[in-house]
Order: structure tokens, then C-alpha cells, then sequence
């Protein structure tokens, strides 16, 4: 449950503030040097550690401001013995009050593990990155504000150097500490020389009357990541009573405490911002075509979330729907929202679309949502060129794809980093038939394009672009463009046999433009063809829905979707079973913790032996993370190359838990090599990547299909490379991806009829320990650089795009595929 930090005592809130901190959300690899400082409006910085004792991530925050000292009964300022110099932190040492530089001149080993001992502080290991000329490497550092040249330092010193740490557990003097341990000011740090065994006679600096005391470790971690601070009441008071007098919100600050940075070089495995898989909450939503249809429901849903929303129609023509959707907005927006405005609009013209951005800027202030709906469709029963004029064209092309070029053109210059375009295409873009509407059909064509080209024009900007190419839906456009037998046959074409509805695709929108999807742009996404039954139930009994339920066609032969359908008060995946095949780590950790998170029961599989100490950091995860009343969460130590495992992993879930909702096929394993030859690839490598990437699949879901009933979703995980394969020696690996993206679509047509939804996902670099194991140095530090974001993507924006594919909110999605990759172009 979200705690209401602001409205804690500060016992209260130093002891979530001390569990929070100690929480294993996060969990590095050795390999990974990136460190997250966050500076709080110069106020506070928030240092992630890694100690190795446990093998977890930790974020404290630590005060930066002498200042903040001089209050009475506040810690004074040497709690931290750091210096924060250009964004370095360097090491000091405190003897007889006087702070000196260095205490091994030319031998500093620079990643040390923060592990803390009150009465003696031995870290256990070293990394083994040696600098050996400290001054010219600090020296490069402060100049450049950038300790990256000493983090990629290298030698051949072994780990466990015997860097010995002897802590200074004297407190600062304050008139609630005893001042009499001021003369045991004496930190040191010894570094031993020959077999760098640990110094089993280091000095003991504390007494029993210091375990009171806040515990400071002056000690980089293992990429000089800064103090271990363990905040004592006194110092935690400070923080708080500072960061209130200066205005700052209490829950803000910790909000942040976990809050990750992508371009960490480490497995990320969630962001504490993403509380449930929506987040459009303060966004202001521009919606070309909003009066009706698809752009109704995406109002709705956006309203639901917390946006503000201004949306556009055609004035006379679309009065009564306009109407309509403004009472949905207000009677669906969060209490204390924004009002919504309607505006009256013929967006064909630039001068128009322009005159739309001025009235929301003078309204709100600001565009963070455009989202591109308008559309014209002529249909007529002779397949012949023929029937499209001139005058027709132009009208088709002017709506349905100048409007998006006038709109975005204006909006930009209101739209800061962060925000989203999301533009909507069509299945027809893909697949155009009949001839008379090509017309139509190559207006979504050029708005894919667009969207594409957009999107890469505007990564330097951090605004991400996407698109939504809907398949046969249920909208007034249908109702005025079809007779009767189309409208009787609507939809049976796709592979459900239905036509969907806009409550179905309305949620595709609310996911680009979420953080969810943060690692997603120039893709398409495609709603097109599937039927399951609505989880998400709230009564919403308005009878205007005109553009869902299609009550203004006298030809709607029963296809209204059911009034109770809407809304999104449960969580996506609540009580569903999901059965993760490689949950230990990488994406799979971070898949099992938003599925807790979001109230699924979780079963993941590991590799026993090698990955013991991961399946038990993943289970502690997801036992923190799951919600109140869930069920424990189980591990399952297999080998999935064979058939008879993999039937046991299955056999075991259900023994357990008594079925299976979803099935996560996430197993993968691959060889790096730095020659571009296929002699690299031997029959031995190529039958275990097969085993382990593929045949693992089948083996999974054979066995869990006896187990999963109408509604189930699988998830398979492929990749970037499937479609763009490189280097040869590779193959192996990128051939066994391009395999299960034929294997997930197969089996979506498949399962069509038993309405099981089979989906994948196709990350393009992430940082994930697999990267860490296959990599050289060189590859790491470029690791992600190609793609068009200029940076790998974190497990934690991954994982959403498999919450998303679970849920009902992807309900008309099948045998498609997701690609939050960072903006490379893949799908056709």
C-alpha cells in the first residue's frame, strides 16, 4: 500500500524511511558502474549503495547544505565524511580533526562493498579495478565532473585485496551524544600488501556505548558510489525539518528515494513512480476527435486516470456526441481534476489547428498528450478507382493525415521532454482491401511513415512518438459508411470472428502515454482481433454512449458491447496465476514484481546452482512487493531444456495453485564471441541455445495449455535481433528469436478459438546480468549507443508491456508483438 508520508510523525516516517531503504526492490551486477545521485533542489542527494553482504541495491539520502547543521539537536556536518567536488565524490579520512586527501597514494583500489560492522569494518571483497596514479585520475575527474575515467580503471588485483575499513563511530558533537568519545576520532584505512588476506587484527574504534550513533561507512562502493548512511532519528529529523521549511513535499522526497535512472549500466528492476500500469495522473491530453468513437473512450479512459483533457469536433455535425463526451469526461475525472473543453474545429486547415493549440495553452498552459484521431472514409460497392475523385481525395487526405501534420506542427512548440504523440492508423495500413478505399487505406499508410520519421526526429527532445492501428472496430464511422449485410459481417474476417469494441482499444493509448511505455517509440501497436471477458467492471450506466454501444445506428445487429465493461478499478492482473519460466533475474525479475505488485499469485523457474542466491533475492522481492492477502509466491529450481522438467514445473504450479492464467516464456541463453565466423558456433552450443531459447517454449506451453481456460494470455519473449540479426556469430542465438515470433503468431491463430491470447515481446538493449556476462568492457561502455533513444533500456520499462498483455486492457490484442526497444524500426 502507498503510505501517506506527509502526514507522518517523524518516528513514524524514519523508520519507513529506514525499512524502505533497506527494502531489496533493486539488485546490481559486479560488472555494472553507474551509480544514482539525486540532487533534491540542491537540498538532499539520494546515494545508491550496494552491499555485498546481502547482494542489494540500497538508496539513502544524505544532506548536502552545511547550513542544515546549525539547528539545535541536529547533526552537525561531519555525519558524512564525503566531498562532493563536480559531481565527484572522493574519498577522505578524518585524523585529529584535520581532513587529509588520501591514505594510499599511489595503490587505491576504487570499489570497495559497503559492508557495515559496528565494532569493526572489514568489506569482504574488492572489485578488481586498480588506479594506479590517483592524483592524475582525480585530478581528470574534477576537471571533467565525471568519474567514469576512474571507474573504468582496470588491473589484475584479485577481489579480496584486504582493504580494510576502520570505522569512526564518534559522533558529532551535539548535546544529545556523549562528547567523550570525541579523542576516538581516528578512521583508517589500511591497505595490506602480499596475499591481501583481511586484517583479522584491525583496531576496534567503537565501544558499547556508540551502538546508539548513526554508523557512517566513508567507503566507495564497488563504482565509488559514496556513503552508507544509516540514519540515526536526530539526522532524519534534520532532513525532514529542512525540507519542510523550504517547501518541499515529504512524499516528493521519498517518491525519489527509489526512483531509478535509466542510464544506469545495471539492472533495474522497477521505478517506485510506477505505482499501476496507468499513470497519465496531471498530464494535460489534446484529442483531435474526441466527440465520438475510439477518441471518446480514449477521453474516458484518460479522464478515469487523472488527466486534463480538451478534445476537438466538427461543429454542427458533431454537437450532440460533443456533448456527450464532455458529461462522460465530468462525471468519469478524478475528484479535483481540471474541466475538460470541447472545441469546435475543421482541423483539414493549418489555420484551424492552429487557432485548437492556442485555446488549450491559454487554458492549461501546456500540451504533455497529442493524440491524432481524425479520419473520413468513403465506402462504395464498386471496386474501381473510378469512384475517387478529386475533390474526394482531398478532403480523405487533408483529415486524415494533414491534420496530423498541422496539429503536431503547432502543438511542439508547447511540448517539453516527456511528453507523447500517439497518432492512429489502421490494420488496413497493413492490409488494404478493396480497391475503392485506397484512398483511405494510403492515409494510414503515411501516417505509420510519419509516425516513424517523427519519432526519430524527436529523440534528442525526449518526446516520444507512437501510433495505434486498430483492426475492425465498432465506431459511428462504421454505422454511416456500411449496409447492413457489411454491418452483419463486421469483423468476422479477423481471427476472434468479431469486430472490437472502443473500450479495447482506448486502453493502448493510456499505455503510450504512461511511463509504462518509456522505452517505446516510432512503434505501432495493433489491436486487432481477439474476445475475452471484461474484468475491469464498473456500473457506468449513461445511455449516450453513442460511439460505443452505437445507439444512434439502426443497424447495430446486437453488437453492443456490455454497458458494465467500463472502467479500471481493479488492477490489471489481480488474482491471476502466472507461471514465470526465468524469473530469477533481468526482465524476469521485474516481470514477477509488477505482477505482484498489480495482485497476481507468482510460480518462476531458475536454474538450480547457478542461480540460488537470485531466486531468493526475486522471492524476497515479490513478498515485499505482492499485496496484502496474496498468496506466497513459489520457486522452481528446473532444467527447461527437457520435456519431462518442464512438465514437472507445470505439474508443481498446479499442485500449488490449481491452474494457470498466464504464461511468461522468458529462458534464453547466449555465446558472445568476438569472431564473425560460424565456425564459432559448434553443434554442442547450438543444440543447448536451441533447447534453452525455443524448445523450452513448446515444452512450457504444451503442458500448461491443458491448464489455462478462456481468458489465459502467454507471453513470449523474443528480440530485436529476430529482425535485425547481427553479428554472424550471433545466429544461433537471433535465429531462435526469429523463431518465436513465428511461434507466437502460429499459436495465436491456434488458440483463437479457445479465446487464450498469445502475444510477445521484443526488447531491444536492455541491461540485464546476461549482458554482463557476454560483453567485453568496450561493448558495455557502448552498449545501447546505436539505438535511436542513445541509451539501453532498464528491466523496469520492459516489464509493463508484459503487465499490459496480461491485463484485459490488451483484450482485441493477439499474436502481435511489442517492441520497446528504444526506437529502432521493426514491425512492417
Amino acid at each position: 500500500m502507498k503510505k501517506d508520508v506527509d502526514n507522518m510523525s517523524v518516528e513514524e516516517l524514519v523508520a519507513w524511511a529506514e525499512e524502505e531503504a533497506r527494502s531489496p526492490y533493486l539488485r546490481s551486477h559486479p560488472l555494472k558502474d553507474r551509480p544514482l545521485r539525486k540532487d533534491f533542489e540542491g537540498k538532499v542527494t539520494f546515494t545508491r549503495v550496494w552491499n555485498h553482504e546481502d547482494d542489494f541495491l540500497y538508496d539513502y539520502p544524505f544532506l548536502t547544505e552545511d547550513e542544515v547543521y546549525k539547528e539545535d539537536n541536529v547533526v552537525p556536518d561531519k555525519v558524512a565524511e564525503k566531498v562532493v567536488v563536480d559531481e565527484v565524490v572522493e574519498d577522505r579520512v578524518v585524523e585529529n580533526d584535520v581532513v587529509e586527501d588520501r591514505v594510499v597514494e599511489n595503490e587505491v583500489v576504487d570499489m570497495v562493498t559497503d559492508k557495515v560492522v559496528v565494532d569493526e569494518v572489514v568489506p569482504d571483497r574488492v572489485d578488481d579495478r586498480l588506479v594506479d596514479n590517483v592524483d592524475d585520475m582525480h585530478d581528470d575527474a574534477q576537471s571533467d565532473g565525471n568519474i567514469d575515467d576512474v571507474v573504468l580503471a582496470r588491473s589484475n588485483v584479485p577481489r579480496d585485496t584486504g582493504l580494510t575499513i576502520k570505522e569512526n563511530t564518534n559522533p558529532p558533537v551535539s548535546s544529545d551524544f556523549d562528547s567523550e568519545s570525541e579523542d576516538k576520532n581516528d578512521r583508517k584505512i589500511e591497505q595490506k600488501q602480499g596475499n591481501y588476506e583481511d586484517d583479522q587484527d584491525a583496531e576496534q574504534t567503537n565501544d558499547e556505548d556508540d551502538n546508539d550513533r548513526p554508523e557512517v561507512v566513508d567507503a566507495a562502493g564497488p563504482t565509488g558510489l559514496g556513503p552508507l548512511v544509516r540514519q540515526h532519528e536526530k539526522y532524519m529529523e534534520a532532513l525532514v525539518k529542512q525540507l519542510k521549511g523550504n517547501g518541499v513535499r515529504i512524499r516528493d522526497l521519498f517518491s525519489i528515494v527509489q526512483k531509478p535512472n535509466k542510464d544506469d549500466q545495471y539492472p533495474i528492476y522497477d521505478d517506485q513512480t510506477h505505482w499501476t500500469l496507468k499513470k497519465p495522473e496531471g498530464k494535460v491530453a489534446l484529442v483531435a476527435g474526441g466527440d465520438s468513437g475510439i477518441g471518446r473512450s480514449v477521453c474516458y479512459h484518460y479522464a478515469k486516470e487523472g488527466a486534463t483533457i480538451a478534445f476537438t469536433y466538427v461543429k454542427g455535425d458533431e454537437d450532440i456526441d460533443a456533448k456527450d463526451t464532455l458529461d462522460i469526461i465530468n462525471e468519469s475525472k478524478m475528484e479535483g481534476s481540471v474541466d475538460p473543453i470541447a472545441i469546435p474545429a475543421d482541423l483539414r486547415y493549418d489555420k484551424n489547428c492552429k487557432n485548437v493549440v492556442d485555446e488549450v495553452i491559454a487554458k492549461y498552459g501546456g500540451i504533455d498528450v497529442l493524440v491524432n484521431l481524425p479520419a473520413v472514409q468513403y465506402y462504395t460497392y464498386s471496386y474501381s478507382l473510378d469512384e475517387i475523385t478529386e475533390e474526394r481525395l482531398e478532403k480523405v487526405f487533408r483529415t486524415n493525415i494533414f491534420s496530423y501534420f498541422f496539429l503536431t506542427k503547432h502543438a511542439l512548440k508547447h511540448m517539453k521532454e516527456g511528453s507523447n504523440i500517439i497518432n492512429t492508423t489502421s490494420v488496413l495500413a497493413y492490409n488494404p482491401d478493396p480497391p475503392s478505399w485506397l484512398d483511405y487505406t494510403s492515409t494510414k499508410g503515411a501516417i505509420v511513415s510519419f509516425t516513424r520519421g517523427l519519432a526519430l526526429h524527436l529523440t534528442e527532445k525526449k518526446i516520444r512518438v507512437n501510433g495505434v492501428a486498430p483492426g475492425p472496430i465498432w465506431t459511428p464511422l462504421q454505422a454511416s459508411v456500411l449496409n447492413d449485410e457489411d454491418i452483419a459481417r463486421f469483423g468476422s474476417t479477423v481471427p476472434m470472428n468479431r469486430a472490437g469494441q472502443p473500450y479495447e482499444i482506448a486502453p493502448s493509448y493510456v499505455f503510450l502515454a504512461s511511463e509504462d511505455s518509456s522505452y517505446i517509440t516510432g512503434q505501432v501497436l495493433h489491436p486487432n482481433g481477439i474476445a475475452l471477458k471484461h474484468l475491469h467492471v464498473t456500473a457506468y450506466d449513461n445511455t449516450r454512449i453513442s460511439a460505443t454501444i452505437l445507439n444512434k445506428s439502426k443497424s447495430s445487429v446486437g453488437a453492443k458491447p456490455d454497458q458494465q465493461s467500463f472502467g479500471l478499478d481493479n488492477p490489471p492482473v489481480m488474482g491471476k496465476v502466472a507461471l514465470v519460466a526465468g524469473g530469477d533475474s533481468g526482465i524476469g525479475r521485474s516481470v514477477c514484481y509488477h505482477y505482484a505488485k498489480e495482485g497476481a499469485t507468482i510460480a518462476f523457474t531458475y536454474v538450480k546452482g547457478d542461480e540460488d542466491i537470485d531466486a531468493k533475492d526475486t522471492l524476497d522481492i515479490i513478498n515485499e512487493s505482492k499485496m496484502e492477502g496474496s498468496v506466497d509466491p513459489i520457486a522452481i529450481p528446473a532444467d527447461l531444456r527437457y520435456d519431462k522438467n518442464c512438465k514437472n514445473v507445470v505439474d508443481e504450479v498446479i499442485a500449488k495453485y490449481g491452474g494457470i492464467d498466464v504464461l511468461v516464456n522468458l529462458p534464453a541463453v547466449q555465446y558472445y564471441t568476438y569472431s564473425y565466423s560460424l565456425d564459432e558456433i559448434t553443434e554442442e552450443r547450438l543444440e543447448k541455445v536451441f533447447r534453452t531459447n525455443i524448445f523450452s517454449y513448446f515444452f512450457l506451453t504444451k503442458h500448461a495449455l491443458k491448464h489455462m481456460k478462456e481468458g489465459s494470455n502467454i507471453i513470449n519473449t523474443t528480440s530485436v535481433l529476430a529482425y535485425n540479426p547481427d553479428p554472424p556469430s550471433w545466429l544461433d542465438y537471433t535465429s531462435t528469436k526469429g523463431a518465436i515470433v513465428s511461434f507466437t503468431r502460429g499459436l495465436a491463430l491456434h488458440l483463437t478459438e479457445k479465446k487464450i491470447r498469445v502475444n510477445g515481446v521484443a526488447p531491444g538493449p536492455i541491461w540485464t546480468p546476461l549482458q554482463a556476462s557476454v560483453l567485453n568492457d568496450e561493448d558495455i561502455a557502448r552498449f545501447g549507443s546505436t539505438v535511436p533513444m542513445n541509451r539501453a533500456g532498464q528491466p523496469y520499462e520492459i516489464a509493463p508491456s508484459y503487465v499490459f498483455l496480461a491485463s484485459e486492457d490488451s483484450s482485441y490484442i493477439t499474436g502481435q508483438v511489442l517492441h520497446p526497444n528504444g526506437g529502432v524500426m521493426v514491425n512492417g
